[in-house]
């Protein structure tokens, strides 16, 4: 049996086959292999601190992106997370920031478009853990984001 390509891309694989059936008779066969091709993104963070990116970055995205980082700090902190960089298609790509271990937990964010290196761009979690969700569309990419995450001591409640 051999195999041979003929054209590929990021989603699209055209391939002929030829082998021998059982009466020894050649044959070819085109092969169309249609791949939702995704990039393998986000993960599992640790640490007092640290950093991550959008696939690509600093370059563009690609479409059709879902990807899911937690980040899980000792239990006597809490995350908070700042955008160092971030541009995405407004608001069509965008990120969304939850307090806890899934994407079941509260939102507390959302960012997309353009926003300014100059801006104090951060949220805080209530806990030891935050999910950063990075999501976009079909269509226009651009160099999406660099952020950096710390632990900060949790706010002591007023007593009452």
């Amino acid at each position: 049996m051999r195999f041979k390509t003929f054209a590929s891309n990021k989603t699209h694989l055209k391939t002929l086959l030829k082998s021998k059936n059982i009466f020894n008779k050649e044959f070819c066969l085109n092969l169309f292999l249609f791949l939702s091709l995704k990039v393998i993104c986000g993960g599992e963070l640790t640490g007092l601190n640290g950093s991550f990116s959008s696939p690509n970055y600093p370059e563009n995205y690609d479409s059709r992106l879902r990807c899911n980082w937690t980040i899980t700090v000792p239990p006597e902190y809490n995350i908070r997370l700042n955008f160092i960089d971030l541009h995405t298609e407004s608001c069509d790509d965008y990120v969304l920031i939850f307090d806890g271990k899934s994407t079941n937990s509260t939102s507390i964010a959302t960012f997309c478009g353009n926003l300014n290196s100059m801006s104090t761009t951060y949220v805080t979690s209530s806990s030891n853990v935050m999910t950063v969700k990075f999501f976009t569309d079909g269509s226009i990419n651009f160099r999406g984001f660099l952020a950096f995450y710390s632990v900060v001591k949790p706010r002591k409640s007023p007593l009452k």
